[in-house]
C-alpha cells in the first residue's frame, strides 16, 4: 500500500511538472516589447487587461466591465502595483493623439500569464478531487492530467485574459458541490456559491457554476415536504454565498452601475446571433481542438456513464455541463476559449468515460494494468502532443507576423503602398508586424461593416498583405468579393506565404475542418500579394527569399 501511494504521488508530481512546463514554455509570446513600445500585444484582447489596470490607476470611474465584472482588471491593477513597488514606472497604458504606448505593459502581461500557471495547478487540484470522489484516485489523477494537457487550457494560460481565472473559480465551485453532496453540509453550498459568485465577478460565463451547485442541492432529494425544505435551504445557502462572492469581486459595480450595465449588455451580446441554437460545431469540431478529439469523445461517454451509475456527486458534474451547454447555445461562436468554463467538468467526465473503457477491456481478458496503460496512456499522450506542438510554435518558431513584417521592410522600397486587411473591427492582430522604424506606406483595409459600404478596392496599393483569419471570416459580400478577386490572380499574384509550421495529429485537421478563431492567434498564416508587372509596380529592393 505504501509503495502504491508513493508511485501515485510521484506520478502526480510528474504530471504537475509537465503541466507547468507547458505553460512556462513560450510565456513571452507576442509581447509588445518584441517589436516596439508603440505596438500592442499580438493577442487581440490582452490590451483590455492593461487598459483596465490603467483605468483603476487613475480611478475606477472609467472602468468598462467588458467581461461583465471588475475582478480581473482589479487583479491586473494589483499585479501592476506589485511591479511598480519593485521597479517604479509610469502608468502602464497611455493614450495620446493616435498613439497607445506600452511603457511597462510587457512586465504586467508576464505577471498575469505566470498567475495563470498557478491557477492551472489549483484548477487541476480541484478537478482531481472531484474525480477521486466520483470514481477513485486513478480517475482523479487522469482527470487532473487531462485538464493540464488540454490544448485550449494550455494556450489560454499564455494569455492575460480572465478565462483561466474563471475556470479556476468554477472548478472550486464544482469541488464544493461534489463535497457538499457527499457530506450534506450547507456550509459547503455557501462556500461553493461564493466561488461561483467570484466566477461571475470575473466573467459573465461564470454563471455556469450554479448548474453544479443546483445539481448537488437536488441530488438524491425526495419530493416530500422535508425534501423540498432541505433543497430550498441548500439553494438559499448557495444564493447567500454567491451574493457575498460577487460583491467581494465586483464591488465597483454598485458605485458605477451604469458602466456595469453597459458592460453586462456588451458581454451578453458578444458572439451572439440573437436566437438560441444548439452549439453543434462548438461541442464537436471546436471541442476536438480545445480538449483533443479523444478526450472530447470520452467526455460524452463519461456523461452517459455518470447518468447511469449515479455516484455521489454525479449531478454536480452533469449540472455544470448541461447548464454550460445551454448558455453556450446563446454564445455560439467558434472559439476554444468559449469552452474554457466547461473544461473542469469535461476533464472529470472524460476520465470517467476512459475508466469505463478500461473496465470493459479488463472484463474481456486484457487485464487491469495493461488496459490502463493502453487507454489512459494513449489518451494522455494524444492530448499532450497537441499542446506540445502548439507551445513549440510559440517558443521555437518566429511568429509569421514578424517574419512577414521583416520581409516587407527588407524587400520593398520606401513609400511602397501596402494594404493590410484588418480582422475584426479594424483590429490588426492578424496582420504583419513591421519592425520600427520603417518607411512603408501601410494602410488598413477594413473588411467589416454594413452591406451598404462601398466595395473594398485593392487598386490603390502595390502590395496586399492578408491572413487566413481575415479570409475565413469575410462575411459581408464586399469582403468576399475582395478575396475572390485576389485569389483569381488578376492584377495581383501571391508571392509569399508565411505559415506557422507543421500541425499536430488532430482529426479535424484531417477532415479539413475550419479552425477555431482563437487557435489562429498562434497558428495564423500571412499571405503577400504583389501587383503583376503588367501594372507597373513600385521598385523593389533585393530578391524574394523563399519563406
Amino acid at each position: 500500500m505504501e509503495t502504491e501511494r508513493r508511485r501515485f504521488l510521484a506520478a502526480a508530481v510528474l504530471i504537475a511538472i509537465v503541466g507547468v512546463a507547458l505553460r512556462l514554455t513560450g510565456i513571452g509570446w507576442g509581447l509588445p516589447a518584441q517589436v516596439s513600445p508603440y505596438e500592442p500585444p499580438v493577442h487581440p484582447d490582452e490590451h483590455v487587461a492593461v487598459a483596465g489596470a490603467a483605468m483603476l490607476y487613475h480611478g475606477p470611474s472609467g472602468l468598462q466591465f467588458l467581461w461583465g465584472g471588475s475582478l480581473y482588471p482589479r487583479t491586473a491593477w494589483l499585479a501592476n502595483a506589485a511591479i511598480q513597488s519593485v521597479d517604479p514606472q509610469p502608468p502602464v497604458y497611455r493614450v495620446g493623439p493616435g498613439v497607445r504606448r506600452w511603457e511597462n505593459g510587457s512586465s504586467l502581461l508576464v505577471v498575469l500569464r505566470v498567475l495563470n500557471v498557478v491557477l492551472a495547478l489549483a484548477t487541476a487540484g480541484f478537478v482531481g478531487f472531484v474525480g477521486v470522489v466520483l470514481a477513485g484516485p486513478v480517475v482523479g489523477l487522469v482527470a487532473a492530467s487531462l485538464l493540464l494537457f488540454f490544448p485550449g487550457h494550455v494556450l489560454d494560460s499564455h494569455y492575460a485574459r480572465p478565462d483561466v481565472l474563471t475556470a479556476c473559480f468554477l472548478a472550486a465551485a464544482l469541488a464544493c458541490a461534489v463535497h457538499a453532496a457527499r457530506t450534506e453540509g450547507r456550509a459547503w453550498f455557501a462556500i461553493g456559491g461564493a466561488c461561483a459568485g467570484l466566477a461571475c465577478a470575473t466573467m459573465l460565463s461564470g454563471a455556469i457554476g450554479f448548474g453544479a451547485l443546483a445539481g448537488a442541492a437536488l441530488e438524491g432529494g425526495r419530493f416530500d415536504a422535508a425534501g423540498r425544505r432541505r433543497a430550498l435551504q441548500r439553494l438559499a445557502a448557495v444564493a447567500l454565498g454567491a451574493s457575498a462572492g460577487w460583491l467581494a469581486g465586483n464591488a465597483e459595480a454598485l458605485v458605477y452601475w451604469r458602466q456595469f450595465l453597459q458592460g453586462i449588455i456588451h458581454a451578453a451580446s458578444s458572439h451572439q446571433g440573437g436566437a438560441y441554437a444548439f452549439p453543434v460545431r462548438l461541442l464537436t469540431v471546436v471541442a476536438f481542438y480545445a480538449f483533443g478529439s479523444v478526450a472530447a469523445i470520452a467526455a460524452w461517454l463519461g456523461m452517459v456513464v455518470l447518468a447511469r451509475r449515479r455516484p455521489v456527486g454525479f449531478a454536480a458534474v452533469l449540472g455544470h455541463l448541461v447548464l454550460g451547454t445551454l448558455l453556450l447555445g446563446r454564445v455560439g461562436g467558434d472559439m476554444m476559449r468559449h469552452l474554457e468554463p466547461l473544461a473542469p467538468a469535461a476533464a472529470v467526465a472524460a476520465a470517467v468515460g476512459l475508466g469505463a473503457v478500461v473496465r470493459g477491456l479488463s472484463k474481456r481478458g486484457l487485464g487491469v494494468v495493461p488496459a490502463r496503460v493502453v487507454v489512459y496512456g494513449g489518451a494522455l499522450a494524444f492530448t499532450l502532443q497537441l499542446s506540445v506542438v502548439y507551445v513549440g510554435t510559440m517558443q521555437f518558431a518566429e511568429d509569421p507576423r514578424y517574419r512577414a513584417g521583416r520581409w516587407l521592410t527588407q524587400n520593398l522600397a520606401p513609400g511602397t503602398r501596402i494594404g493590410r486587411t484588418a480582422s475584426f473591427d479594424g483590429d490588426i492582430a492578424y496582420s504583419p508586424r513591421p519592425p520600427e522604424p520603417h518607411e512603408l506606406d501601410v494602410q488598413t483595409l477594413r473588411l467589416y461593416g454594413s452591406r451598404s459600404d462601398p466595395p473594398i478596392e485593392p487598386d490603390g496599393f502595390d502590395v496586399i498583405a492578408t491572413s487566413d483569419y481575415a479570409e475565413s471570416h469575410a462575411r459581408r459580400s464586399q469582403a468576399r468579393q475582395f478575396f475572390e478577386t485576389l485569389d483569381a490572380g488578376g492584377d495581383f499574384e501571391r508571392t509569399q506565404t508565411f505559415a506557422a509550421g507543421r500541425d499536430p495529429f488532430c482529426l479535424p485537421d484531417l477532415w479539413g475542418a475550419k479552425r477555431p478563431s482563437d487557435l489562429l492567434y498562434v497558428r495564423t498564416a500571412i499571405q503577400i500579394f504583389e501587383r503583376r508587372p503588367s501594372t507597373p509596380p513600385r521598385a523593389r529592393r533585393g530578391s524574394s527569399p523563399s519563406s
